[in-house]
C-alpha cells in the first residue's frame, strides 16, 4: 500500500478532471475555513466522507487524522483558555459565550493570570475538531486520486507559467519521497537495535541522531541532484511541450460553476448575515 501517494482505482474521482477536482476540493477548504458554526461544519465533513467513500479512500491513510487531531487537543488546552476574552461571538449571546464553566488559575496567580474555559471557546473547539478532519480527508482524497504528471499538464494547458509548476510539482513529489526515505533510514536502524523510549526530552533529541543525521544528508544530496537535473535539462530556456490535452465537459463546467457559486454565496451570507459564525 502505497502512502500519500496516487495509486489507480476504477472510481468517480480518479476518473475526474484533475483541475475540477482541485477547484471542488479548494471550494471545501475555504468553506470549511469560514464556518465555524458546527452544524455547517458536520455538513461539510458528511460530505467528505462520502466523498472518500466514493474514492476508495485507504483506510490505512485515516492514521495521519488520528494524529493530527490529537496533536490539534494538545496545542489548543495551550491557548483555549485565553479564548474566553478574545473570541468574538456574533450569533450567540456573548453572555452565554462568556459564561465560565471551568477556572484553570484563580485570580491573582503570578504570570498566568486568571484563566479559564468559557462555553464559547469549547464550541470553537468542537467547530476546529469536525474541520480538520475534512480537510485532511479531501486533499488526502486530492492526492490519492490524482496522477501528477495529468494535474500539471492541464495546468500546462491553463497557461499556468511553468516555473510555478515546476515549484508546485517539486514540492509535491518532495513529501512521498521524503517519507519513503525515513522509513528505510528507520527500518536500518531499528535492525541495528535502535530505541528511543524515554521521558527526558534532550535523551530523545540525541537518541535521534541516527535518524537525523543520514536524513539531513540525503536532504542535501536530492537537493544537489534536482539542481544538476534542472540545468543538464536546460530549464527555463524555451517552451515547454505538451504531452497530453485535456478537454472539459459540461459535467467538469457545472461541478467548477456550484464550488465557485457555493464559495460566493458562502462569503455573502457570511458577511452580511453571519452565518456560520458562532
Amino acid at each position: 500500500m502505497v502512502f500519500l501517494e496516487y495509486q489507480w482505482r476504477d472510481t468517480f474521482f480518479h476518473r475526474l478532471n484533475p483541475v475540477v477536482k482541485a477547484v471542488l476540493f479548494i471550494s471545501i477548504s475555504i468553506l470549511n475555513t469560514l464556518w465555524l458554526d458546527t452544524r455547517l461544519t458536520s455538513i461539510l465533513l458528511l460530505i467528505a466522507i462520502v466523498f472518500a467513500y466514493i474514492g476508495k479512500y485507504p483506510k490505512q491513510w485515516l492514521t495521519i487524522i488520528y494524529i493530527m487531531m490529537i496533536t490539534f487537543v494538545i496545542t489548543s488546552l495551550l491557548i483555549l483558555p485565553y479564548l474566553g476574552t478574545t473570541a468574538v461571538y456574533k450569533v450567540y449571546p456573548e453572555e452565554l459565550m462568556h459564561r465560565i464553566i471551568f477556572v484553570i488559575t484563580p485570580e491573582g496567580t503570578p504570570l498566568i493570570g486568571y484563566v479559564y474555559l468559557t462555553v464559547g471557546s469549547i464550541v470553537w473547539l468542537l467547530a476546529r475538531l469536525v474541520s480538520i478532519p475534512t480537510l485532511l480527508l479531501v486533499w488526502g482524497m486530492f492526492i490519492y486520486s490524482t496522477k501528477v504528471s495529468d494535474f500539471f499538464e492541464q495546468l500546462l494547458n491553463l497557461k499556468v507559467p511553468f516555473l510555478i509548476i515546476f515549484t508546485v510539482r517539486a514540492a509535491y513529489r518532495f513529501i512521498p519521497i521524503m517519507i519513503r526515505k525515513i522509513n528505510t533510514i528507520m527500518s536500518a536502524q531499528k535492525l541495528r537495535g535502535f530505541e528511543a523510549k524515554t521521558k527526558n526530552p534532550i535523551t530523545l533529541v540525541k537518541k535521534y541522531a541516527p535518524i537525523t543525521y543520514p536524513l539531513a544528508s540525503y536532504l542535501v544530496t536530492i537537493v544537489d541532484q534536482v539542481s544538476i537535473s534542472t540545468k543538464t535539462r536546460a530549464f527555463g530556456s524555451g517552451n515547454v511541450t505538451i504531452l497530453k490535452d485535456f478537454k472539459f465537459t459540461i459535467s467538469d463546467y457545472l461541478i467548477c460553476s456550484c464550488s465557485i457559486s457555493a464559495v460566493v454565496i458562502a462569503l455573502y451570507l457570511l458577511l452580511v448575515y453571519n452565518v456560520g459564525m458562532i
